[in-house]
């Protein structure tokens, strides 16, 4: 009795974990533009950046986008990372260059506050 007690048990918690995780899947969300300049010898330019959050199942495509003023194309760069939800929060695994760590971002009102690289960000979802 006790061992069907348990099995039952791991499979909802499997299921609840499971079920956490497609809260996001298929969702995308974006930072805000940040905005700077650069002088040059000639002048200078304007730079653009925002990073867009694309959610899969078990992944997240972090896609930074970057323009300048002074070039006609934008340029993007795509890094994927594991994430997992846990009591509402969601831990993104990152690995840069060999160096292990964690972002937490915590689910507000429509969109998705914390931090990143240790700096403060929040996400807006994208229409």
């Amino acid at each position: 009795m006790k061992s069907k007690i348990l099995i039952i048990l791991l499979l909802l918690t499997g299921t609840l974990a499971f079920s956490q995780n497609t809260i996001l899947k298929g969702k995308k969300f974006k930072t805000a533009v940040t905005q700077s300049c650069a002088k040059t010898t000639t002048g200078g330019y304007m730079k653009y950046s925002y990073t867009q959050y694309e959610f899969g199942k078990d992944s997240v495509a972090m896609v930074f986008y970057f323009k300048r003023s002074d070039m006609p194309k934008e340029e993007t760069h795509t890094q994927t990372y594991k994430y997992k939800v846990s009591k509402q929060v969601v831990l993104v695994m990152r690995q840069d260059k060999g160096v292990k760590s964690v972002d937490t971002l915590k689910f507000v009102s429509r969109g998705l506050v914390g931090k990143r690289y240790g700096n403060p960000i929040a996400l807006a979802p994208v229409q």
